[in-house]
């Protein structure tokens, strides 16, 4: 079973053949808008992905892989399943079921309090 890898899961199977809004890939990746703003603008500066403004006067941008993002698939997901499975190692699948919830809960928490600290919250 992998772990959500953050970021990474739009370089794998969400951005092969899909497009999205930033709000929407945050949320997936479990980051909060700036957080995703910072890796998005990252991703762009060396190639990865690829903003375009869809037509009919909607200005919030589309984000996709770009063709040498897309390219990269092959060579990061086999690295990626090594690092799920090596941070697993030894855990049975019950274990790493109540792990996931355990680090989504915390995430959750985390997410909450920074939104209460930035009055995004009551």
């Amino acid at each position: 079973m992998m772990l959500c890898l953050g970021i990474g899961n739009f370089c794998g199977s969400y951005g092969l053949k899909k497009v999205f809004r930033k709000k929407k890939l945050a949320d997936r990746a479990g980051l909060t808008g700036p957080t995703a703003h910072t890796a998005l603008c990252k991703m762009e500066a060396k190639g990865l992905i690829e903003k375009e403004v869809p037509e009919g006067g909607n200005s919030r941008p589309i984000i996709k892989l770009s063709p040498f993002g897309r390219s990269l698939r092959d060579k990061l997901e086999p690295l990626a399943v090594h690092t799920n499975d090596t941070a697993v190692n030894g855990l049975s699948e019950n274990e790493v079921s109540q792990l996931r919830v355990f680090l989504l809960k915390m995430n959750r928490n985390l997410t909450a309090d920074g939104d209460v600290a930035s009055g995004r919250s009551s």
